[in-house]
């Protein structure tokens, strides 16, 4: 592999679950950048997005996700969900990774995401209104979009399939 794989998409789309699964197939690191801003910070990314504000957030988030991309070391990186603001990252995606979007439906993305603490960046109004807003972004970013709606090891193959040359 050549090139990075960069897993996108909402809050609860299983970026983080794939990332892992996808690393050990691919026998590649991966980079979970809501866990290195956890050990960072150690504390839990909402608690680090209430106390820094969703700004500092974000600009700290392009530049983790800018040294993962711009790494010789060819990983898996699984960025949060906010990376969908950062269309200025574009060109360097466009480059160095295969982008892959897992979407899921925002009935399931709510029943994922249920009763369990996020550091969600830009809610200032419903989940859906969020969803409705990153989707496109997300789409823009993206050199492949995936039904993040099935079983984990049937999106992980689909993904490998993706990626052969």
């Amino acid at each position: 592999m050549k090139k990075h794989v960069l897993l996108i998409g909402m809050p609860g789309s299983g970026k983080s679950t794939i990332g892992d699964l996808l690393s050990a197939e691919l026998q590649l690191p991966l980079i979970d950048t809501d866990s290195v801003f956890e050990a960072r910070h150690q504390k839990p990314l909402d608690e680090i997005v209430r106390s820094i504000g969703d700004k500092p957030f974000l600009n700290q988030e392009r530049e983790l996700v800018q040294d993962a991309l711009m790494s010789k070391s060819i990983s898996v990186i699984s960025p949060g969900g906010s990376i969908a603001y950062h269309q200025e990252l574009r060109p360097t995606i466009n480059d160095t990774c295969y982008a892959v979007y897992l979407h899921v439906p925002v009935s399931a993305l709510r029943s994922r995401i249920a009763n369990r603490p996020r550091g969600i960046v830009g809610r200032h109004g419903t989940f859906s209104e969020l969803f409705e807003e990153r989707v496109p972004l997300y789409r823009k970013l993206a050199h492949y979009e995936v039904d993040g709606d099935r079983e984990t090891g049937f999106i992980v193959r689909i993904i490998k399939r993706m990626l052969r040359p």
